[in-house]
Order: C-alpha cells, then sequence, then structure tokens
C-alpha cells in the first residue's frame, strides 16, 4: 500500500493497473458488507429450519390434541369457560383461549399480572405438577411452537429483505 501525493491515511492506492482511491469509510462499508453477506448466509437457513421445525410442531401437537387428548386434557384442567358449554360448542376462537389459559397456567404458575396471570386465576384449582406429562407436552408444543415461529418470522423477513436488496 502507498500513500498518494496527499500522504493522508484516508487515501490509499491499490495497484490492480489502475489506481484506485478509496475513503476509510468506502473501506469500511465494503468489510461490513462482506461481514454481513456472512451472517445473512447463516442466519437465513437457520432461520428458516426453525420456523419450519416450529409450524410442524405445532402441526403434530394440534392434532395429537384435537383427535386424541383434548377429552382427557378438560377433564384434567378443568377449565371454568366449560361448565357454561361444553367444548364441542366453543368456537374455534374460544378453544384457542382455553388451550391458550391451559398453556400459561403449565409454563407460568406463579405469574401475576398479564394473560398469564388471569389464566393463573381461572385455573387456580389446577396444580401445574400433579398434570401428566402425556398431556402437558401437546400442549406446550402448540403454543410454544406458535410463540416461537412468531418471533422466529420477523427475523427470516428480515435476512430475506437484506438479501433482496442489499445486493448481497
Amino acid at each position: 500500500m502507498q500513500y498518494g501525493p496527499r500522504d493522508g491515511p484516508g487515501v490509499f492506492y491499490f495497484s490492480a493497473g489502475k489506481a484506485d482511491i478509496q475513503t476509510d469509510s468506502d473501506f469500511y462499508a465494503k468489510i461490513a458488507r462482506i461481514m454481513l453477506n456472512d451472517i445473512i448466509n447463516y442466519t437465513l437457513p437457520f432461520s428458516f429450519t426453525i420456523l419450519v421445525a416450529c409450524a410442524l410442531t405445532c402441526l403434530v401437537s394440534m392434532l395429537m390434541i384435537f383427535l386424541f387428548r383434548i377429552r382427557r386434557i378438560n377433564e384434567a384442567m378443568q377449565h371454568p369457560y366449560l361448565k357454561k358449554l361444553p367444548w364441542e360448542r366453543h368456537t374455534f376462537g374460544m378453544r384457542a383461549t382455553i388451550l391458550l389459559d391451559y398453556f400459561l397456567r403449565i409454563m407460568f404458575p406463579r405469574r401475576k399480572k398479564g394473560m398469564a396471570g388471569q389464566a393463573n386465576l381461572l385455573l387456580a384449582h389446577i396444580d401445574p405438577t400433579d398434570v401428566p406429562n402425556s398431556l402437558k407436552w401437546p400442549i406446550i408444543g402448540m403454543w410454544g411452537g406458535c410463540l416461537l415461529g412468531l418471533i422466529v418470522m420477523p427475523l427470516l423477513w428480515v435476512m430475506i429483505y437484506l438479501k433482496m436488496n442489499a445486493g448481497l
């Protein structure tokens, strides 16, 4: 590397046939672009794989719940909404709400505020440690897959945007 006529550290020449003048900011921008390209090349397939795994986990857990375990789960957890109407008469949104309450009670049994606090008030008669694991894993798999997928999806969108628009 040789300094040019101005002899400043911000200007240098590469001897590749033509004199190529670059400033420090251009140099660091190219380095950042190269590093960002490497980061995107690793995180894009990883985030897509995590999103697909979340979707499959959610799907398998939902099938297990709705085809085989829903009656046993409702008998074990005894949600107060099921005292007013049977499970079959509730809308799909209300069924999802009941399952979310079960998930929040199992995962956050000591919370007092927010949605988990409300679920703990509704299901205060249930001790999460007494619920068998064969009934817990489909609920945790379904809502865990949904919530983790909601976190990973924006990351995947950002990686796709950067890959397409940054010219990497």
